[in-house]
């Protein structure tokens, strides 16, 4: 049985690329290491983090930072695919809808 047309990529992929896919695999990949990864990603993604640190003069310093959506953005990612953007029409939305998302919803 004949497959349609003429590969893209005849001669597969190239080797070298799959020895480093490999190599990640074995030494990176591993469960353990990833359920790591994931679990920081989280804590950076939903926890408060306090930092402190001393300027140059000697004075201590501390602040409380909020978690960062961007690793949100990053873990779901990770973990449930790509987000997608959501496209919503709103050319025919009333006054009151349109005020909400623009106070709900904005950057």
């Amino acid at each position: 049985m004949v497959k349609g047309g003429p590969s893209l990529n005849p001669s597969g992929r190239p080797k070298k690329l799959v020895e480093i896919e490999k190599m990640l695999d074995a030494e990176h990949r591993t469960v353990e290491n990833m359920k790591e990864v994931f679990a920081q990603l989280r804590a950076l993604a939903t926890e408060n983090a306090i930092t402190r640190w001393t300027d140059k003069d000697g004075n201590e310093h501390e602040s409380n930072e909020q978690p960062n959506p961007a690793f949100m953005k990053m873990y779901l990612e990770r973990t449930l695919g790509p987000v997608r953007e959501l496209a919503i029409d709103l050319a025919d939305a009333p006054d009151e809808v349109l005020r909400w998302a623009a106070e709900h919803l904005a950057n």
